[in-house]
């Protein structure tokens, strides 16, 4: 596979095909580490830190506390998977789903 070297200001760029980015998860911006072996190179995306998520984040944020007096409803899953459901398992998930929230969120 071959692919460009560019230059960039005073340093140099690569390219990467569409299917290598894709396999490296690889999107504009995103830090990876290029280590040196004796048989060639490795290229690994450099995973993002907490000080990378919240860069942006000026502390201003505000958000309304969450009502814990209600259980959340079951979601609904609808479509593609309704024609892979179990009509015989259906009030064992809702069993399920009531015991997970119950040991999570303490409803009764």
């Amino acid at each position: 596979m071959k692919t460009a070297v560019l230059k960039l200001g005073d340093e140099l760029g690569i390219t990467f095909p569409k299917n290598i980015a894709e396999i490296l998860d690889l999107s504009e911006n995103d830090k990876i580490e290029i280590t040196e072996h004796h048989d060639g190179i490795y290229i690994e995306k450099i995973p993002l830190t907490l000080d990378d998520l919240f860069a942006d984040y000026d502390g201003n944020e505000k958000s309304e506390p969450y009502d814990f007096s209600e259980e959340p409803e079951m979601p609904n899953f609808i479509g593609i998977l309704s024609k892979y459901a179990n009509p015989d398992l259906i009030p064992l998930e809702k069993e399920a789903w009531g015991m997970a929230m119950e040991e999570k969120h303490g409803f009764n």
